[in-house]
């Protein structure tokens, strides 16, 4: 096939997709290795104010140090459970699909440093895994945000959304005693010229890491919010309706998302913002602002006539920088230049042909339908006849199969990739690209029985992205909500 004839992958570089540390990539922050870390002073200046800003807090209680040792007999003696757990520092890259403008670093790119408690990794006073009350944490889910939009966008209304700052440690730790230990180049002077061997000091706040912290936070948002006249959804969690002002709040961890009559938002967000009357904490919020990036896509609000005339509100998704880091990542993992890969129409080959093509039959299996004509041997676009023979092992494959079961066919050459970048592309497929729906959760059933001829659905599903980047999902309501009927219509053609 003339659209895959330059793809091929030298038997090394399939070799280092096989060892990637992780085969998921679907968040939108990038880490940020120690190495990369040193050399950029943005990024240090990053970790230095997240230690700074916790300590400032009180999320720990360094006054109160001690030798684990002393603590953990303490407590045996007494019968009581205590909990000890380290802290470490990560630094991640917020915004790092955005591209340079002007030659510039993007201001969306940002570096965010997270001091977190390690949570696969805390034992109790003798020395046994430690158990916890795993509490449940919901956070609310993305239809949640599409009916916000959709409660925003009736006439009168509008949207805004906010971050919580620092919203996990806004509310206190329970549970069993948890001590920390601090990285030693963390340790306050005094640690130091005290001796201290294993020194310790109480966790405070629900520091992010911790297995119960998100369910201490949901927790402590939630009272708030109910006390200031929200009312839950049911069996819709961190979702809330305010029947005073006819308003729609959600909540996905940190990130709010809030929709109501225009002249009600300076209110709804003051009232979050401050003390109860019964005595719940305000939450401590950024200012709101107009909806924009919320969950890794761009939200535009524009104003858009209809046919019959009338005006209304209009929002536009776009997950075009989202789909464009999928396309540099295919083009990293496989060496494929993005130039390259041609304009199609549709994210689908035709699978007749395909199967005639390479041989396959039902289940993945070679076509034994039709024994007098063998299937055609074709080999992968994506290997390379000139790879050096430098004592790797050979390609991967399936082995041979027992004795009385049917032949399995040869693995694909980008099976080790496969689940890595259509995981990420159902993120931006779920939230605004329902037209890549059918072609990545089809290609996903085969994870687990890759062959050549996926190899050319994924490329040609990658092409398909790259010439359709400038696709937006556009909604917008022209009626008010009480004139408005919810239908589901289900279609087995698309099950």
């Amino acid at each position: 096939n003339g659209d895959h004839r330059d793809l091929h992958l030298s038997i090394r570089r399939q070799r280092q997709m096989c060892i990637r540390d992780s085969p998921f990539s679907a968040c939108v922050a990038r880490p940020v290795d120690k190495n990369e870390r040193l050399r950029t002073p943005a990024a240090l200046d990053a970790i230095t104010k997240e230690w700074t800003s916790l300590r400032d807090m009180g999320v720990w209680d360094e006054s109160n140090v001690r030798e684990w040792r002393d603590v953990a007999n303490d407590a045996k003696n007494s019968g009581t459970r205590t909990h000890v757990g380290r802290i470490f520092d990560i630094c991640v890259e917020k915004g790092s699909e955005l591209a340079d403008v002007d030659g510039k670093r993007h201001p969306g790119r940002k570096f965010k440093g997270r001091a977190v408690f390690q949570g696969n990794n805390v034992f109790d006073e003798n020395h046994e895994v430690a158990m916890f009350q795993e509490l449940s944490s919901c956070p609310a889910t993305m239809e949640a945000s599409k009916f916000a939009d959709l409660i925003g966008l009736q006439p009168g209304y509008s949207c805004a959304q906010a971050d919580a700052e620092r919203a996990y440690i806004q509310s206190r730790i329970g549970g069993d005693p948890t001590w920390v230990r601090l990285p030693t180049e963390q340790w306050p002077d005094a640690w130091r010229k005290s001796g201290l061997r294993d020194p310790v000091c109480p966790l405070i706040l629900a520091l992010y890491g911790h297995p119960d912290a998100g369910g201490y936070w949901e927790q402590h948002c939630e009272k708030h919010l109910t006390a200031i006249g929200w009312r839950t959804v049911p069996d819709w969690r961190s979702c809330f309706w305010h029947p005073q002002y006819q308003a729609f709040l959600m909540v996905y961890v940190d990130d709010f998302k809030l929709s109501a009559r225009s002249e009600d938002h300076a209110a709804l967000w003051k009232a979050i913002r401050t003390t109860s009357v019964a005595g719940t904490v305000g939450l401590q919020m950024e200012d709101p602002t107009p909806p924009d990036k919320f969950l890794g896509c761009n939200h535009i609000i524009t104003q858009r006539v209809l046919h019959n005339g009338v005006k209304v509100q209009s929002i536009e998704l776009d997950e075009s920088p989202f789909m464009n880091s999928c396309l540099e990542l295919y083009s990293d993992l496989t060496g494929v230049d993005l130039d390259s890969i041609p304009v199609v129409k549709t994210p689908f080959l035709d699978e007749d042909v395909l199967r005639k093509k390479f041989g396959v039959g039902p289940g993945g299996f070679p076509d034994i339908v039709q024994p007098k004509r063998p299937p055609e041997q074709t080999v992968s676009s994506f290997t390379s006849a000139e790879a050096p023979s430098d004592g790797y092992p050979d390609p991967p494959g399936s082995d041979p199969s027992p004795v009385g079961e049917p032949q399995q066919l040869a693995s694909g050459y980008l099976q080790p990739i496969a689940a890595r970048l259509l995981m990420k592309i159902l993120y931006g497929a779920r939230f605004a690209r329902p037209d890549l729906l059918r072609c990545v959760c089809g290609l996903a059933r085969r994870i687990t029985k890759w062959t050549v001829m996926q190899d050319h659905q994924l490329h040609r599903l990658m092409a398909y992205i790259k010439s359709s980047l400038h696709l937006r999902q556009v909604a917008w309501v022209g009626d008010d909500l009480s004139n408005i009927q919810l239908r589901l219509y289900l279609s087995l053609i698309h099950i």
